[in-house]
């Protein structure tokens, strides 16, 4: 598990083929990424996302994922293929959000 389309230089555990989708995007360093991408747990040296330049500049301009994250439904319903949307649910589900 990478966490992003922008991480190449760490992981965050666990293969979602081998482990699956739903243990992947919920093992310890994934959950803590999200809490650090939503600005409510501090930087880990052990999460990729530390020295990520996206995540650096989340943390100087202090707008984290979760301020986004708000808009984002509005967005989906209206520029989303169906086959997407269902994948997404799949996602979500998994994630338990």
């Amino acid at each position: 598990m990478l966490g992003c389309g922008f991480n190449f230089w760490g992981d965050f555990g666990g293969n979602a083929f081998t482990d699956g989708l739903a243990a992947g995007v919920n093992s310890e360093k994934m959950r803590y990424a999200r809490e650090m991408l939503s600005g409510r747990a501090p930087p880990r040296d052990d999460i990729p996302c530390a020295t990520c330049e996206h995540y650096l500049a989340m943390r100087a301009r202090s707008r984290f994922a979760g301020e986004v994250r708000r808009s984002l439904p509005y967005l989906l319903k209206k520029n989303m293929p169906q086959s997407m949307r269902r994948w997404l649910a799949r996602l979500r589900t998994a994630v338990g959000r």
